[in-house]
């Protein structure tokens, strides 16, 4: 028997079952998608035996899953956190190097890791929640999530950049096309605000590099329906059960953005 039906047959068969990296995010470790890594890594246990197919099925509270030999305990309270990210924070979890973490803003008993990543010179709206499910809900592709960005540019955009920026361009072979763009000049600065799905790796820095536009500063304001509003830099504010709920009941695309907080 290969090792991974070896596995299954040990684990045996027990009600309810899911796949491993579900379950994985379900005890607050990261992201399903990171659990899954972790499995194909060989980092991952379950009852004593090593896992590296992530469609193997667990059944949470019955078998003890382990990773790098630290088991993972279920969840007795999921925690969410709007969070203002300042620059110079790094998004990532087990950076040994890293100084300013995002995760150490906000004070918790809870294993928490960040959903809606920013690169470390990026600042705005992040949520760090312990709970798997929120997590892959707002950062699944498929969900279409909206996350909304402000960009402070130089040279002011013209005309011809914006229409570029709303056809959409080529990065690294994908098309990156915005769900909408518009211009806002405040007290002399122009600032171009973008709403996107996927929100890739640097992709509202190379979108306006496409059109030859330096970014001075970037600031995410939104993620779905959850605003970064009037956090100050480093600030944090506990989600409520009902926007979480509500969150999760929508269609993840939320709403525009008034004009007076647009003007923001």
């Amino acid at each position: 028997m290969d090792p991974v039906n070896a596995a299954d047959a040990r684990l045996g068969a027990a009600a309810p079952r899911m796949r491993i990296a579900k379950a994985m995010a379900h005890m607050g470790y990261r992201s399903r998608r990171r659990s899954e890594e972790s499995v194909l890594a060989g980092r991952v246990a379950v009852n004593g035996v090593v896992v590296v197919d992530p469609s193997v099925s667990v059944a949470p509270g019955r078998d003890t899953i382990t990773v790098d030999g630290k088991p993972l305990a279920p969840i007795v309270e999921y925690e969410y956190y709007a969070v203002n990210k300042p620059p110079g924070f790094i998004s990532t979890v087990t950076d040994p190097h890293a100084d300013w973490r995002v995760v150490d803003l906000v004070r918790s008993r809870a294993r928490l890791y960040p959903v809606g990543r920013l690169d470390k010179d990026s600042e705005g709206l992040i949520l760090l929640t312990n709970d798997g499910g929120f997590a892959n809900r707002i950062s699944h592709p498929s969900y279409q999530v909206e996350k909304e960005y402000a960009a402070l540019v130089q040279p002011t955009p013209t005309n011809i950049m914006i229409d570029r920026l709303r056809q959409g361009v080529v990065l690294n072979g994908r098309r990156a096309v915005p769900v909408r763009v518009a211009l806002r000049i405040t007290n002399g600065e122009a600032w171009v605000r973008l709403v996107l799905h996927e929100g890739r790796k640097h992709e509202v820095r190379e979108l306006l590099g496409e059109v030859h536009l330096e970014v001075r500063r970037l600031i995410r304001t939104r993620i779905g329906s959850f605003l970064l509003g009037s956090l100050k830099a480093g600030e944090h504010r506990k989600l409520k059960p009902s926007e979480v709920n509500e969150f999760l009941r929508s269609d993840g695309r939320s709403r525009s953005v008034s004009k007076r907080e647009a003007s923001r």
